[in-house]
Parts: structure tokens; sequence; C-alpha cells
């Protein structure tokens, strides 16, 4: 996999590569990285609904020839299942005039797209939040550092911490000094409850990273992880059954099957279960569970190795 650093040096050092497919949760960085080619290409850019018509529009000879641009193909599905051992060879061959990037969102998008692409292929994670608070602070370098606090406390991603913080920033500053943090918080309706609700999130998204930095800073008992687990699951199951239901887990509802979201509760129930009758490490074993958020499809039961 073409890992984020490498990606970043070429884009944002104003060198991007030929063709890049774009993967993750995390799209605020992913709009980052499209806003520096696009920028590349003086703001030219285009567009297009499959790869296919990309590719077809660089092999045909014209008499005005292309000008270098940013060509931008959101959730090919065509492309995906296209993907063969042949591909990367086919698209290196290929004369791109400018750059073509792919965006992808879910598991299944990033690990197929890995095996056939690993030189193009970019994983946006869920950002660490220490770099949140870099990257908000170089948008809003203004805006007080409490209300960037606030803005990462709430949202689990870059683009809505982005976007939170944006409004904080409308506020006049004769209205901050009315107004404490609480106020503000209630105004836009930031929940207390935001780690929760971001575990959850980080959960139904199978974003391992995201999660182990979230536990080895979670202030609590690591049991009600493990609870929390058990009940996103249940929401899943739901929404599954009845997909007419709102909920924030829902953009997440494909990166799971039915079997999968099963073999996961009985897992995290056992875990439970052995934690109370056997002497272990939580964290530990927490840890190996999380782990297996990566596998697709999950085992079942039976097939776990417990020997920690």
């Amino acid at each position: 996999m073409l890992t984020i650093q490498t990606a970043g040096q070429q884009i944002l050092n104003n060198n991007p590569g030929k063709f890049y497919v774009f993967c993750g949760l995390e799209y605020g960085v992913k709009d980052r990285y499209l806003t520096a080619i696009k920028s590349h290409y003086n703001g030219v850019y285009t567009e297009y609904s499959n790869f296919k018509d990309v590719r077809d529009l660089m092999q045909v000879k014209s008499i005005i020839p292309l000008k270098p641009q940013l060509y931008i193909i959101r959730y090919d599905d065509e492309f995906l299942n296209s993907l063969k051992d042949r591909t990367a060879s086919d698209i290196n061959k290929l004369n791109i005039i400018g750059t073509v990037v792919i965006i992808y969102q879910d598991t299944k998008s990033l690990t197929k797209c890995d095996k056939f692409l690993p030189d193009y292929t970019i994983s946006f994670n869920l950002v660490a939040s220490h770099y949140l608070i870099k990257y908000l602070v170089n948008d809003y370098p203004d805006l007080d550092k409490n209300l960037v606090n606030l803005a990462i406390k709430s949202r689990i991603d870059y683009k809505g911490a982005q976007i939170l913080s944006s409004l904080f920033n409308m506020i006049p500053k004769s209205d901050l000094s009315i107004y404490d943090d609480s106020q503000i918080a209630s105004l836009f309706y930031c929940s207390n409850e935001s780690l929760e609700d971001n575990i959850k999130i980080g959960f139904a998204s199978r974003n391992f990273h995201y999660l182990i930095q979230v536990i080895d800073d979670y202030p609590g008992d690591l049991d009600f992880i493990l609870y929390m687990m058990l009940n996103t699951l249940v929401e899943l199951d739901k929404l599954k059954v009845k997909n007419y239901i709102e909920s924030p887990l829902k953009p997440y509802l494909n990166v799971w099957t039915k079997q999968d979201i099963y073999n996961m509760y009985m897992i995290i129930y056992q875990t439970i279960e052995d934690l109370r009758s056997i002497t272990t490490d939580t964290y530990a074993r927490l840890v190996y569970v999380l782990g297996i958020l990566q596998y697709n499809p999950i085992p079942i039961l039976e097939l776990m190795d417990w020997g920690l």
C-alpha cells in the first residue's frame, strides 16, 4: 500500500503522481489532498462517474492535445469489479495527462484495491487528535483553543471537526465573552457523550487504529467499551432488518454482513464471560478482540485462539 506520508510528500510538495486510489473514512484529509492537487493544476478539474470514460479519453488521439488537469471519480463499482492482476500494469502504461483520483470509502474497496493496486492505493484512516489540533489550528489560527478542542471532542472525523470549527469561527468575538464553552456546546448541539458516540462509530466503521488510540486514552473502565461494542452490534443488526431507522451508524452498514455481526457479537460476549471468570489482562484481551475487526469475514468463535 502507498503510505499516506509518501503520497503527502508528492501531493503537498506540488508534485502529484498520475494515479491514486483514495480509500477510507477520513474524507477531510482526502479533501485536503484533492484541494492540493487542484491547486497544482490551477483549479482545473473534472468529475467523471467512471474510470472507463477517463481511460478512453486518454487513449483517443485528438487534434487538440489534452491539457493536464485533475480527474475525480467517486465510488466506481465497475472499476472495482474489473480489478485483476494486470490492472496495475495497464494503468502504468496509460498516458495520463494530469492526475486521476478514484475515491472509495468502505473496507471491502480498500482490501481489493490494495490487493491489485498496492502502489496506487492510500488508506485515509480517522485522524489522531493531536493531528486534528494541528490541522484545525492551521485552518483557523484565530479560533480560541478551547473551541478547537470542543470541535474535536464533538466529532470523530477531521471534516466534521473542521465544519464545526468554521461555525465557531463565525461567532463574533464580542459574543465569546458572553457565552461560556458549555453554552456554545449547547447552542451547536455538541454532546457530552461524544466520546462514547465516537467509539461506536469507530467500531461500526471497523477502524482498528482509531480504537487503539481511544483505549490508550480512555479514562474509564475498559469493560465498558466491550459493552458499547455489543450495543453497537445490536444496533447494526436492527439496521440490517429495518434500514429506514435513522442512526449515525447507517453509513457503515455496508462493511458488515449479518454473519459478521453475529460472529463478532459471540466473540465479544465470550470475552466478557472470560473476564468475569479468569484472571487476564483486560487491555491485552481488548486489543486482541479489536484486531479481529481487520478480518473479512469475521471468523466464528470456535476458530479463535485465545492464547494471549
